[in-house]
């Protein structure tokens, strides 16, 4: 694998050798049981039929047939994609009031206006930390979870030293509702330093639409993780 490849396409990678490493490597399958705590039973892994909420990988564990979903991120560069979305969508999504929605949809505006450089503005910055301080919840299950109750694990590749771990999402989403949250000068909002909002940006040469127009890509917010700063956080365990 090229270490050139762009991060996404190296994700979807990983996806796949995880589940080709359940399903066909015996000491990595036995391994991944230990952790999980599984005896005399079978696990396997697949691909799910549908993209269901936040799912990369479904493992089945035999007799009785059960499935849980889990999320895995390749960790490589500093700061590691975990969700781009429509403001409109994720609003829906957490029952963000309208109010926030507003102020924050106006800071999108003023970047994409070029009327500020910053993203979330000083006049902004307290109701809308105050909101994700309320709501942070709210927010961390939709970002690692989609909503799906069937995703229980957060599992990560360290690309440099070729290890994979694997922790449970309700620990990494106790740890990061803790954090205190931030603002950066250039209106970045951070909850503690493994999580962060800020306007996508961007301008691919496939994106024919003007960068000023609302339904460019730029203006989806982008939510932004350091797999590897989470899992030293929380307790993880090597597979």
């Amino acid at each position: 694998m090229k270490t050139g490849q762009k991060p996404a396409k190296r994700g979807y990678k990983q996806e796949e050798i995880f589940i080709d490493l359940v399903n066909n490597n015996l000491s990595f399958n036995k391994n991944l049981k230990n952790v999980l705590g599984i005896k005399n039973r079978l696990i396997t892994a697949k691909k799910p039929i549908l993209k269901s909420g936040k799912a990369d990988a479904i493992l089945v564990y035999s007799s009785p047939n059960e499935e849980v979903g889990c999320t895995i991120k390749e960790a490589e560069a500093d700061f590691n994609q975990l969700e781009r979305v429509w403001l409109e969508k994720l609003a829906g999504n957490i029952n963000m009031p309208n109010d926030i929605q507003s102020k924050i949809q106006t800071c999108l505006d003023n970047r994409r206006l070029k009327k500020s450089r910053v993203f979330i503005s000083n006049q902004y910055t307290n109701e809308i930390i105050s909101y994700f301080s309320r709501d942070i919840v709210n927010l961390l299950k939709r970002l690692f979870t989609g909503n799906d109750s069937s995703i229980k694990y957060f599992i990560v590749f360290d690309f440099k030293n070729k290890i994979w771990y694997i922790s449970k999402v309700i620990d990494v989403i106790d740890y990061i509702k803790t954090q205190p949250i931030t603002v950066s000068k250039l209106g970045v909002l951070y909850f503690g330093n493994c999580l962060s909002m800020q306007r996508k940006g961007g301008n691919g040469a496939h994106i024919k639409i003007p960068k000023s127009a609302p339904a460019h890509p730029g203006n989806q917010l982008q939510f932004k993780i350091k797999p590897l700063s989470i899992i030293s956080q929380v307790k993880t365990t090597q597979i």
